[in-house]
């Protein structure tokens, strides 16, 4: 089982090393281009709601959110129903910047993939929606799974 999270991990940081290498030209750093996508995917987002996407402390969204706006790829405002609170809105740039981070990464798995035969290509992407589905109501259940009850140790 080890090997897998191993792999896991490594494709992705395979990937995401890939894309940044693809769009450098950009300027953003891998923990911009994370945040890019939430933002662009979500069209609006607070940074509390980045903060927890990214899994990283208000300090480190504030100053990401920051230079994303000087780098002119974000508009902070403030949050009509929490005037503490600041939105990202992601500007034309980092909308059309999305669509080639998109293509760049589609075409790193399309390689990645044509490696494999079709019928295991096949059932390697119905086991991996499997995963997905199972991860994502986990995430909507507040892992509560996987989150220690009171007195009991965490499943880790």
């Amino acid at each position: 089982m080890e090997n897998v999270k191993r792999g896991i991990r490594q494709i992705d940081r395979a990937a995401r090393t890939y894309t940044a290498k693809a769009v450098r030209h950009t300027g953003l750093n891998p923990a911009e281009l994370q945040a890019l996508r939430h933002i662009t995917y979500h069209e609006v987002c607070n940074q509390r709601e980045l903060t927890e996407d990214l899994g990283v402390d208000k300090a480190a969204v504030t100053r990401l959110a920051a230079l994303l706006e000087k780098k002119g790829y974000v508009l902070r405002e403030s949050d009509p129903e929490d005037g503490r609170s600041k939105l990202l809105r992601p500007t034309k740039v980092a909308t059309a910047l999305k669509s080639q981070l998109i293509s760049v990464e589609s075409g790193f798995y399309d390689w990645l993939l044509s490696g494999l035969p079709e019928e295991e290509a096949a059932a390697f992407a119905a086991t991996l929606e499997r995963l997905r589905v199972r991860a994502a109501n986990e995430r909507q259940a507040g892992f509560s799974h996987l989150i220690a009850k009171e007195g009991e140790k965490p499943c880790i």
